[in-house]
């Protein structure tokens, strides 16, 4: 098996930071849609509008998170198939 080559620090450091923040945009939707589910009728709307928004975010932390990961896979000589980095 061939070795792979070291993604460079700035690189790994910027892989983590997207992952924590991924994590925690993943938080924020779990405790948006618990207030939404839960929430008195008149406040449904406001509540489903703010869990809405942190789907959107966390949605934006994913794709973050995932460039990070394709340039790390590809800094350490790794090929994947059949991923969608866009």
């Amino acid at each position: 098996m061939a070795a792979t080559a070291q993604p460079p620090a700035w690189l790994v450091d910027e892989f983590i930071e997207s992952w924590v923040s991924w994590c925690e945009a993943r938080d924020e939707v779990r405790s948006a849609y618990e207030s939404w589910a839960t929430c008195p009728e008149p406040e449904r709307r406001r509540n489903f509008e703010i869990y809405h928004a942190a789907l959107d975010r966390e949605e934006d932390a994913a794709r973050i998170h995932s460039r990070f990961t394709y340039g790390i896979q590809t800094a350490a000589g790794l090929r994947i198939h059949g991923a969608n980095h866009g």
